[in-house]
């Protein structure tokens, strides 16, 4: 499947560094990732070189400000059939990705999909107990379907 996870970040470039890395280690996209940045910092560029070998990560500096511009930037970016937009602080769970595909082709009216994802709070939460989290979540999913 053609997906391009894009990524807009202002100011925070530790944190889109740790979601790249997360991205690659955990989730395994078989995906390009679009980082927009539009941080005031313009040697952000520098710490991207580390991630130059990598030809599915691409990285642009964007100055003019605002998420949606950003997103706007980088889904022209790529011509994937499929856009991915992910904050620099959210943490999509494992297998993020694997049921993309299965949804699409088994539902062709599917345009939009959005699963779960850790907010930054949520991910310290889950990084300190991962088993009380998931137990934690597992009841609260309950309760909202319910």
């Amino acid at each position: 499947m053609n997906i391009s996870v894009i990524i807009p970040t202002y100011n925070r470039i530790s944190a889109v560094l740790e979601f790249i890395k997360y991205l690659e280690n955990e989730v395994n996209p078989l995906c390009s990732i679009i980082v927009i940045d539009q941080s005031d910092n313009q040697d952000n560029k520098i710490h991207f070189k580390r991630f130059q070998e990598n030809p599915n990560i691409h990285y642009f500096q964007q100055e003019e400000k605002g998420t949606g511009k950003a997103r706007n930037f980088g889904a022209l970016q790529t011509d994937s059939e499929w856009l991915c937009f992910l904050d620099d602080d959210v943490r999509p769970s494992l297998g993020y990705f694997d049921g993309f595909e299965d949804i699409v082709f088994n539902n062709s009216w599917v345009d939009v999909i959005q699963p779960d994802l850790l907010q930054r709070d949520e991910w310290k939460n889950y990084q300190a107990s991962p088993k009380d989290w998931l137990r934690n979540y597992i009841q609260r999913q309950s309760m909202i379907r319910e």
